[in-house]
């Protein structure tokens, strides 16, 4: 049997579904709030060079340093 030393870290280790949670949330908040602001067409003409990949590579990479 495995035995922590400090329980707490282990509780700690909780927060990385909550901000998977979070970060579903927000992207669906944002694509909300972006339909309500213009149009999908004008949104192109806004944000060309918008890389989703990023967002995504920045929240992984919380997520590595939460759970070591």
């Amino acid at each position: 049997m495995y035995i922590l030393e400090d329980e707490k870290f282990f509780w700690l280790l909780l927060i990385i579904p909550a901000l998977i949670v979070l970060f579903i949330g927000l992207l669906f908040w944002r694509k909300s709030k972006q339909k309500h602001f213009a149009s999908p067409e004008m949104l192109e003409q806004l944000t060309p060079d918008k890389s989703v990949f990023k967002a995504w590579l920045k929240f992984s990479l919380l997520l590595l340093a939460f759970a070591v």
